[in-house]
This record gives C-alpha cells, structure tokens and sequence, in this order.
C-alpha cells in the first residue's frame, strides 16, 4: 500500500496523532514531560508513560528503523504489543520485552528493528528499573552535577529469532533529572524526587 494523496497521509497522521494519551499517570515524586518533532510527515519515534499500578508507573522510548509509512506502521504495531500487556506482565520486563520482540519479530521484515527505552519506577521502593534494547543511552543528571548513561542491556527489537534482555537499577536522589531521546526528535525529561 502506498499514500499518494494528501487526504490519505492526514488519515495517517491522525491515527498516529491518536495513540497521545489524553490522561497521564502522576505520581507525588514526579513531573515529566514529553515532545515528538517529526522531520517527515509520517516516523516511527514512539513515545509513551503507562499507568501500571499505584505509585508506579512506566515510561518508554522506542526508535523504528527506516522512515514514512512503513516505519509508522511498524511503530503502531510495536505499541500495541506494550500496551496490551497485563499489569504483571511489567514484573518481569526480560519475559515481557521478550513477547513484544516475538511479535515484533514475527510481523516486520527481515531489514526492520526498533531501539528501545522502557523503565519502571516506583515511587514507593524510590527505584527505576529499566530495560534498553539497543537504545540511545538515556542521562540521568544528578543534583550535584554528575551524569549517569543509562546504557543498552539488550539488544534491539526484531533482529535476533532469539532475544534476552537483562534489567539494571538506579535509585533517583531528589531533584534528579532524566532525560530520554531519539535521533528522530522524540525527546522526554523526568524529574524524579525519589525517597531517598
């Protein structure tokens, strides 16, 4: 399928335009915030903050390769198998990731792969648990000035038939500051003022 139209690249737009959340967690030790800046009409950049359960709550930052329609397609699906996990599913983020890459694997051409952020913080415990599939590494910018790349711990999504994928912590201080990023222009900043 290809868009020749201007009426069918709006449709397009629109639907991927859709999948911003009109409600968003928060959390008492949180403020975040995020921007998507297209260079084409249509990316596959994708963005997300997921509600998982009380005083927790998950972000994530995904890169598809390729541009146009066909990377925006790939997001949609990619997205898709995230959010339609079950609650206990983000207790184990390797199974979790593990699945999302199965389908992602199954449904995408061989050449196709997505980097990807995703971490899970508890306000409660005061940690951030993530997961980085072969993902620009994210900065974690102390109060005291020193910076922390949250590097890969897994490999992108879609490459491999078989995938594992290691978690890794951090424990946020007060008024430390996260920042995610895409080379596509997707960017996220949190600041976390964890218990400790």
């Amino acid at each position: 399928m290809s868009l020749t139209s201007t009426a069918e690249i709006a449709i397009a737009q629109e639907i991927q335009q859709s999948f911003e959340r009109k409600s968003k967690p928060i959390l008492d030790t949180l403020e975040y915030a995020a921007r998507s800046l297209r260079a084409l009409a249509l990316n596959g950049d994708y963005y997300d903050v997921l509600d998982i359960s009380a005083c927790r709550m998950a972000f994530v930052l995904g890169d598809i390769s390729g541009k146009g329609l066909p990377a925006a397609l790939l997001m949609a699906s990619l997205r898709a198998s995230i959010v339609a996990q079950r609650p206990d599913a983000f207790d184990n983020l390797p199974r979790m990731l593990k699945k999302v890459h199965e389908v992602f694997y199954e449904s995408s051409p061989p050449d196709h792969f997505a980097s990807l952020f995703f971490a899970d913080y508890n306000e409660r415990a005061g940690s951030l648990r993530y997961v980085n599939c072969g993902h620009v590494p994210p900065l974690l910018f102390s109060y005291d000035g020193e910076v922390e790349r949250l590097g890969p711990t897994a490999p992108v999504i879609g490459v491999f038939n078989h995938w594992n994928g290691t978690v890794d912590e951090v424990t946020p201080k007060r008024g430390n500051v996260l920042v995610m990023f895409t080379d596509g222009g997707s960017k996220g900043k949190a600041i976390l003022d964890g218990v400790n």
